[in-house]
């Protein structure tokens, strides 16, 4: 197949004379996209995924919390150093969640959208998991919550007489 010699013509500029048989150059376009011209389909796509991920951030901690108590059924079956250890961090991670709130959510401000109720439905999430650990705490004995812990705070009494009836 012999090539064809196509070549640009820069003497007829003036008369604005498109050469109609040369190939467009790379990377130019005559029409615009439907893509580029559809941008207000795209912010609302954008905006459904944001709200998709929001929902996620503000429930998506329960299924590893899930995963977290199975986890701590296992460990945790006795007292030992390692459950002491994974029981701390089971409790301290709520915390850091729940001090964390505002950063978890802080690109989800662009949605125009009260975050109230997400941002509740995390913190209760984290409070569960909290309730959880503490309540494991308490069945390790390392929460002191029952009348026999505060025994040696009662005061003791001597007996001075002992009167005994035969």
């Amino acid at each position: 197949m012999p090539a064809e010699n196509k070549t640009w013509s820069f003497a007829n500029l003036k008369e604005a004379k498109p050469a109609v048989d040369l190939p467009e150059p790379i990377g130019f376009m005559r029409t615009v996209p439907t893509d580029i011209v559809q941008t207000s389909e795209r912010r609302k796509d954008v905006k459904a995924l944001l709200e998709k991920k929001l929902w996620n951030v503000a429930t998506g901690g329960f299924m590893q919390n899930i995963m977290k108590v199975v986890f701590l059924h296992f460990i945790a079956g006795g007292l030992n150093i390692f459950s002491i250890i994974f029981l701390i961090s089971f409790i301290t991670q709520p915390f850091r969640s729940i001090f964390g709130v505002n950063e978890a959510f802080k690109e989800f401000s662009i949605l125009k959208k009260s975050l109230i109720g997400y941002k509740l439905l995390y913190i209760l999430n984290q409070g569960v998991v909290l309730g959880i650990g503490l309540y494991k705490f308490y069945g390790f004995g390392l929460l002191p919550l029952s009348p026999s812990d505060y025994i040696d705070l009662i005061p003791k009494t001597h007996v001075e007489k002992l009167a005994i009836r035969i």
